[in-house]
């Protein structure tokens, strides 16, 4: 189906595209920024803020705890 087929986040690694780049003079993407819909009003904010990044960092910090939480209870 369509619906399922949709674009949920795209990120964009600044650092790793040239400063010469055509990628940073098109406005669509220079203008792209992260928005958090939690706390409040809509606001921009970094990927390290981000749900999705916390979990995946508190995960790989501590991978041997909450795997063996997982597997044992």
């Amino acid at each position: 189906m369509l619906d399922t087929q949709l674009i949920r986040s795209v990120m964009i690694d600044w650092d790793k595209i040239d400063e010469g780049s055509y990628l940073r003079e098109i406005a669509a993407i220079r203008g792209a920024k992260i928005l958090s819909f939690d706390d409040g009003p809509i606001h921009p904010c970094t990927y390290e803020e981000t749900d999705s990044y916390q979990v995946t960092s508190m995960f790989i910090n501590n991978r041997e705890q909450i795997l063996h939480r997982l597997l044992n209870e």
